[in-house]
Formats: C-alpha cells, structure tokens, sequence
C-alpha cells in the first residue's frame, strides 16, 4: 500500500505478509527509502528497526531474531558499517563483536559459539584479516630465504591424514615447496604438526603470483 509519483514510489509505503501481519513499514522519496523504516517478522514480532538517507542506511540499526531475541545492532553512514556491530544468537548469548570503519572491518573481532564459549578471535585492518608473525614473502629476500630452507613436497608421506618426512614418525613442522618444470618457485607453504597452517601461495610458471590461501590447523580461513 503506498502511493507513486512520477511512477517512483513516493511518500508512506506498508507491505503485509500472507499471513495478514505487517511486513513493513516506512516512506519514500523519489523511489528511495527515506527515513525512518521498520520490519516485522511472519509471527508479528518486530524484526528490523532503522534509518536510511537516500536510499541508504544511516544511523543506528536494530535486528530481532523471531522469538524476539535481539539479533543485531550496528550503525550506517553513507550505507556502510561505521563503529561497533554486534550479533547474537536467538538463545540470547552474543555471537560476534567488532569494529567496522567505512564498510569494512578494523581492529579486533571475536566469535562465540551458542554455548558461550569463545570460537574465534581475530584482527583486521581495512577489512582484511592480519597475520601476526607471518613473513613478508613479498620480500624477494624473504622468499629466497625460505625456498631455501622448505623442503620438497613430493618428499613428504602421509600417514593417516598427516604430513611426515620418511622415516620420522613425527608429523612435519616447516616450510614445503613446489616447483614447475623451468624451475620457478609453483607453491609455497606452511605445514603445522602435519597439517596445512599459515600462509599458502601458488605462482605461475612465469613467476607471477596465481593465488594465496590461509590455513589454520587443516582448514582454509576466509580473510
């Protein structure tokens, strides 16, 4: 229910689920949100409160899980994150706190499970993920230091799921390496106790990075 201009929507705007109940609620200008808004869930409960400015979140921005609990407050400037965010689940607990700077993550950020307990905690800078004590393999000296020392992958067995130098029953802690027929550096990577870990890099055979990858303990980590 709302009313056109210009065939834009324009002025108060109500949709309703199939159910009956409000779905939402708020105005429009010029065929953009405009102003304060607010959703409901299918159950009549509230699901989200905010602000948008030409079309795009600004201000304080709340979220509710359908049974009520809250599920989200963050702020928007320009429709990017700006300051602190957090999540919880719908049993009440919190499940994610960080810093957002123009959209993108800054500073430190923590996960928890449903139970409480703390999953993972983390730090980024302009939205990407930092690595403390990870070399700088950018570095053409740095590289060539560690190519030197890596040992080759096709040295390595594997026992069980786990990487191992012939003849050491110990999984292999180190540097690996791949080469391409020319010669040049193919992959670069960390194993940890026989599992991928840290920093991963392909190249290409004519020295050009193809990919990086992060592991940590056997499983790819999203930046």
């Amino acid at each position: 229910e709302g009313a056109y201009k210009n065939w834009r929507k324009e002025g108060s705007y109500t949709t309703w689920h199939s159910n009956g109940q409000k779905a939402q609620e708020g105005t429009y200008k010029g065929g953009k949100p405009e102003g304060p808004y607010t959703r409901w869930h299918a159950n009549g409960r509230k699901e989200e409160e905010g602000t948008r400015k030409d079309g795009k979140a600004e201000g304080p921005l709340i979220k509710w899980h359908a049974n009520g609990e809250k599920a989200a407050e963050s702020t928007g400037k320009d429709g990017k994150a700006e300051g602190a965010a957090t999540q919880w689940h719908d049993n009440g607990k919190k499940k994610s706190v960080g810093t957002y700077k123009g959209g993108a993550l800054e500073g430190s950020y923590t996960w928890w499970h449903e139970n409480g307990e703390v999953e993972e905690q983390s730090n980024y800078k302009d939205g990407k993920r930092v690595f403390e004590n990870e070399p700088d393999i950018g570095d053409p000296k740095t590289l060539e230091e560690i190519v030197g020392k890596a040992v080759k992958w096709d040295t390595l067995i594997t026992i069980g799921l786990l990487y191992h130098l012939p003849g050491n029953p110990v999984p292999y802690t180190g540097w690996i390496k791949k080469r391409h027929d020319n010669g040049t550096v193919a992959a670069l990577g960390m194993l940890t106790n026989g599992r991928p870990d840290g920093l991963w890099t392909h190249w290409r055979d004519d020295g050009q990075k193809e990919d990086e990858t992060r592991w940590k303990n056997g499983v790819v980590v999203e930046d």
